[in-house]
């Protein structure tokens, strides 16, 4: 049983992926987190926040995300502001804010926007007594294309973060890369009635 256990884990960390930015559980109320191209969509100022905690209770250091968007529409171009702070429950941390910019082109029956965002992350790494970590922090610049169609009540988007593919310098290895990721994204408005809808939603 050991040396199957031993080979299954090795077999499955061969495959296996991990992901190096937060995972948003409440992305459909504040879509331009992950996606910049969506801060066009509205022609007023729109203000969301978003806190997300995990085994609380059950660790002394807690997974937690909190994300802060500032969005405005200007007709055909749009601008924006996020602000994250992502607690993984271990050694690593990362905050960061970015600016964003989007352009709408409008069609018969349907909008595509197509958007833009650049910021800056701080990641933090707390002593672990690995003699390989010569920095327990370092400042990244971060850069995301966003794409979002919208036909009537049916919305699809795409967005790529981590565009500049940029090494971490905690370590001399090149090998603390932060990946280009690829989002995609798929939401439905269903009016029930004049005072019930439903969003079914999917983001992968």
């Amino acid at each position: 049983k050991k040396i199957t256990s031993l080979l299954f884990i090795t077999l499955f960390s061969i495959i296996a992926y991990s992901q190096q930015f937060p995972l948003q559980s409440q992305y459909q109320y504040n879509y331009s987190a992950i996606n910049p191209a969506v801060v066009v969509e509205n022609d007023f100022t729109s203000v969301r926040a978003s806190f997300r905690q995990q085994w609380v209770g059950f660790s002394d250091n807690p997974i937690a995300t909190q994300l802060l968007s500032i969005n405005r529409g200007y007709g055909k171009n749009g601008l924006g502001a996020t602000f994250f702070s992502d607690e993984t429950g271990g050694a690593f941390s990362k905050t960061g804010a970015s600016l964003s910019y989007a352009h709408k082109v409008q069609f018969t029956g349907s909008e595509l926007y197509l958007g833009l965002s650049a910021g800056a992350a701080k990641v933090n790494l707390s002593p672990t007594g690995d003699p390989s970590i010569i920095n327990t922090e370092d400042i990244f610049p971060e850069v995301t294309f966003g794409a979002f169609y919208k036909i009537k009540d049916l919305r699809i988007g795409v967005s790529v973060p981590g565009l500049l593919n940029t090494n971490m310098d905690l370590t001399s290895s090149n090998d603390n890369t932060i990946y280009s990721h690829l989002y995609t994204m798929l939401s439905y408005k269903y009016d029930v009635n004049e005072n019930l809808a439903l969003y079914p939603s999917v983001l992968v």
